[in-house]
Formats: C-alpha cells, structure tokens, sequence
C-alpha cells in the first residue's frame, strides 16, 4: 500500500505551518482513516515535555501524541526546491513504536516515498 498523493499533499500542507528552515509536516492514520496532523514547531511548544529534544518537536512524534490511536504515520520534509528527504530519526521511530505505529511512509534523499515497517 502506498499513501494517496491527497494525504502527501495533507502532509505538505502541515509542514508548511512550521516556522523552521527544516519544514516537516505528519498526517496519522489509523486504519486507514486521517487522526492526527502535525508540523515541527520551537522548544518552548509545552507539547515538548513528551519529547526528549531541546530544539524542536518533531512532526511525527507530535502526530502520534495527539492521536489516540495511531498505526501509520506520513512525514514529508519541505524546503524551498521541493520535497526533501524525511527519515524519521530515531527517538521518533522510539516514539512510534510506543504508540503502536506500524508503518511509516518518508521521502527519501531522490524524492521518492519509501516505506519504513517498525
């Protein structure tokens, strides 16, 4: 299964929101249906107590946190050119699992969505 360019183009529209040079925006999913959206915001956010960095609140983490139940997460990454590669780093793939996400779908570095299984 690969995500409909609708629910990419959800997840653009999220990422453009953030504030940040580094743009990403996360549309949950459970069973299919949208639950959650998110978009990576500053350190003074108070959502960042559940999320073990002092710069920023990732999108994906935030995605899952204000689900109630999540399986699946779509992160984008967007700069001035384009999309760019959103690998979900590791405290978020933590993060994820915790919360019962089973597939992640990402840009990679050529601009292509990849799946992640966790």
């Amino acid at each position: 299964m690969r995500p409909k360019k609708k629910l990419i183009s959800l997840a653009v529209k999220e990422a453009q929101k953030s504030t940040f040079y580094f743009k990403l925006g996360a549309i949950g999913l459970y069973k299919g249906q949208v639950v959650s959206k998110a978009y990576n915001v500053s350190s003074s956010n108070p959502e960042l107590k559940y999320f073990p960095s002092r710069f920023s609140f990732h999108a994906e983490a935030r995605a899952c946190i204000r689900a109630k139940k999540v399986d699946t997460i779509i992160v984008v990454r967007v700069n001035p050119t384009g999309l760019a590669c959103s690998f979900p780093c590791s405290s978020c793939q933590k993060i994820m699992k915790k919360y019962g996400v089973k597939t992640v779908f990402y840009i990679d570095w050529l601009g292509n969505i990849q799946r992640l299984v966790l």
